[in-house]
């Protein structure tokens, strides 16, 4: 996780993390990879991210495995935090689409409003 986010910084970073290390579920793949596509941000960090799980593939298992009560744990926290993550992105989505219908709607002609006046 970045710190101090650069112009370049996508929101969606640790879900790219999170998918890089096959931490998603299976169902919220197709739209990582959709938006991993289409983000300069999210495929450099993809990119600079795979030399180290593959370090990390060639490590014994026992050293990298957490105790199975932490196991545990971590898979909850993991899920819960990709789906929250991912319904934040869905939210934000939908202001964008609810912001561009709004913004281009016919505005009404001022000039054209009739006030009543008081008596």
């Amino acid at each position: 996780m970045m710190l101090d986010p650069s112009p370049h910084y996508c929101a969606q970073s640790e879900i790219t993390c999170a998918y890089a290390l096959g931490a998603v579920p299976a169902n919220n793949v197709p739209g990582i990879e959709a938006h991993i596509a289409v983000c300069a941000s999210c495929q450099g960090e993809l990119k600079s991210l795979r030399p180290v799980i593959k370090r990390f593939v060639s490590w014994p298992a026992d050293v990298l495995r957490p105790p199975a009560a932490l196991q545990g744990r971590l898979a909850h926290w993991r899920v819960g935090r990709s789906e929250k993550l991912i319904t934040e992105i869905e939210c934000l989505k939908e202001r964008r689409r609810a912001f561009s219908t709004t913004r281009d709607r016919p505005q009404p002609d001022r000039q054209s409003v009739v006030h009543d006046q008081p008596d």
